[in-house]
């Protein structure tokens, strides 16, 4: 049995709020300063994730962070705060103090504690614990130290606490009066479901996609593509941006993209610092994503002339798999026969953006109608890229295989150049 607990810290009247329930559950609300919350000091074993130091080093807790120095102002607005089972909780108004209670937090099944919030908690506390150390070394150089915690600076330091975390508030939503197991476990697997919202879906929240929606939906592509998590479309705005960063101006004969298939994520993050490169390929944006169909469609015919069956270059997870009927592509009316991976896609893909140009207000256009150039060209480059693909039968390693994205790039800019020389 665990040695009860209490931890108490001054939370000022007009920031708690009390609900009670018929079946003897209360639930308080409290909103106490970063300067006087009792960081680290409620146990979190009832939390299904463990918070020692390793917890600090992951993008979360510096973003956490990140958000109580620059902003502190909107802290308890933009941090989910954290969830506390207590056995009791009660509110001093006169001393303006909260004291929670804790008797059952150790062992195997905990039902006190904090079940969600707890790397905020850390965050917190080391946020804490470098103001004490700052503090420290300056009343060092005047007196004898006479302060070994946190709360000891608190008690008699107040004023020289640091402005951000007097400002930043926290919301702990503190619940007492469930003593069932079962409960506890609900309510620790419940609150720890949460995900980060994914980037893209922030971006398009901030209003980032807007022009990219617009020219979507004018070519009548706004029902198939979603620009939030659990859109239930099976295109993605993410999926889009990674095919038309394969024709960013960025890249050249030895700058690749082979970031729109090997890592999307930090794709988008290029994509969002560049959008003005994004933006210039508006004007081509509908047929990139018609090209995108072209390409796919006809890669398996296009290797036939050759006299390669495609099937024969089917790895053991049946990535060049034959369809039962032809499968209509999402951007166009083109008709798919095979399966083909992203990874053997995106390169010869890429290679089409040597055909592209811009003009004086930065504005990209074709230099050659993309259908006669693929049409003309589409054996070339569709065997090459296979001949590539051959060698380690992997469309993962093709799709981020710098090289073979440079082989098609020239091989395309060269097969240009022969066009424009045979029309003069």
């Amino acid at each position: 049995m665990s040695v009860p607990i209490s931890v108490s810290f001054h939370v000022s009247k007009n920031y708690i709020r009390t609900l009670k329930s018929d079946d003897g559950v209360s639930i308080y609300h409290a909103y106490p300063t970063l300067a006087d919350y009792a960081a680290g000091l409620i146990p979190d074993k009832v939390n299904p994730r463990t918070h020692g130091p390793e917890c600090l080093k992951g993008m979360l807790p510096k973003e956490i962070r990140s958000t109580l120095e620059t902003t502190p102002q909107s802290f308890s607005l933009i941090n989910r705060g954290s969830t506390i089972l207590s056995d009791n909780a009660w509110f001093d108004p006169i001393k303006e103090q909260l004291t929670i209670t804790f008797t059952d937090y150790d062992g195997d099944d905990p039902i006190h504690g904090m079940p969600d919030g707890a790397t905020t908690d850390a965050v917190i506390k080391d946020a804490q614990r470098d103001a004490l150390r700052s503090i420290l070394a300056i009343l060092d150089e005047h007196q004898p130290l006479t302060i070994n915690t946190y709360q000891e600076l608190i008690q008699k330091h107040h004023e020289l606490i640091p402005n951000y975390l007097k400002t930043a508030r926290i919301h702990l939503e503190i619940i007492k009066g469930i003593s069932c197991r079962s409960d506890i476990a609900d309510i620790s697997e419940g609150r720890n479901t949460g995900r980060q919202v994914k980037q893209w879906s922030l971006e398009d929240f901030r209003g980032g996609f807007d022009w990219l929606k617009k020219a979507l939906d004018k070519a009548g592509y706004g029902d198939i593509v979603g620009y939030e998590e659990m859109a239930g479309k099976d295109i993605t705005v993410l999926d889009v941006i990674a095919i038309i960063n394969l024709f960013h101006q960025q890249y050249n004969d030895s700058c690749q993209p082979t970031i729109s298939y090997s890592c999307k994520g930090k794709m988008l993050d290029r994509a969002i610092q560049s959008v003005d490169g994004l933006k210039m390929l508006e004007p081509l944006i509908v047929d990139i994503l018609k090209l995108h169909d072209l390409v796919y469609s006809t890669i398996p015919k296009a290797y036939g002339a050759y006299g390669g069956i495609l099937t024969s270059l089917c790895s053991k997870d049946g990535t060049f798999k034959k369809f039962g009927n032809p499968r209509k592509l999402p951007f166009s009316d083109y008709c798919a026969t095979n399966s083909i991976p992203t990874g053997v896609l995106f390169p010869v893909l890429a290679s089409m953006r040597a055909i592209i140009s811009y003009d004086r207000t930065g504005r990209a256009f074709w230099n050659v109608p993309y259908e006669k150039f693929w049409e003309e060209n589409k054996e070339t480059l569709v065997n090459q890229l296979l001949d590539d693909f051959k060698v380690s039968r992997n469309p993962n390693v093709c799709g981020k295989s710098a090289a073979i994205y440079g082989n098609l790039y020239r091989t395309a800019e060269n097969r240009y150049m022969k066009m424009r020389l045979n029309e003069r």
